[in-house]
């Protein structure tokens, strides 16, 4: 080899190792960050409002958990909760879990749907380390006049399961709804 290639080598062998040895290595943290609140100039807090979960019916679990925390945080407000899921290959298990009783929009001030949205997952293999992180969106609508009032989006970042930061969830939710613009 000639000594020019040997140098371009040489370099390209060091430029390789500070990329890879330069990299900062983020720590996962588990969490829910806001990133995205749209208010109308109309909205005020509601007295009434019914909560409707959407997608996957393999979410279930995760949505009926999250209802516990929400009626705990409104606790001062008429809530309700629907389940508005489907799957094209239903577990029977989930399918058993699915309450029976819808409520009508109508007998609410507000209704509240709620959706997960872009979900990933890794370390499956490590149980309670698995790590999950999704979006939770969030849009409410004035039940007289149909205007979409809030539009919420939460950033969850979560161990074992998405269920784990329900309560920061519902927190975070709470916190927006109720804060004075």
């Amino acid at each position: 080899m000639t000594s020019s290639i040997k140098a371009i080598i040489l370099i390209l062998t060091v430029s390789i190792c500070f990329q890879i040895h330069g990299q900062k290595k983020e720590k996962f943290k588990p969490g829910v960050t806001i990133t995205e609140v749209n208010k109308d100039s109309s909205f005020k807090m509601p007295r009434s409002v019914l909560f409707v979960f959407e997608g996957d019916l393999h979410l279930i679990n995760n949505f009926k958990d999250l209802s516990k925390y929400l009626r705990k945080e409104f606790k001062h407000y008429e809530t309700a909760f629907n389940y508005d899921l489907s799957s094209n290959k239903p577990l029977r298990e989930d399918l058993k879990k699915m309450p029976d009783k819808t409520y009508e929009k109508e007998l609410f001030e507000s209704v509240c749907y709620i959706k997960i949205s872009g979900f990933k997952g890794w370390d499956n293999h490590l149980s309670r380390d698995r790590k999950q992180n999704y979006r939770s969106n969030l849009f409410l609508k004035d039940v007289k006049t149909n205007i979409q009032t809030l539009k919420l989006v939460l950033y969850v970042n979560s161990f074992y399961t998405i269920s784990t930061q329900n309560k920061n969830i519902s927190e975070a939710i709470f916190a927006i709804m109720n804060s004075v613009d």
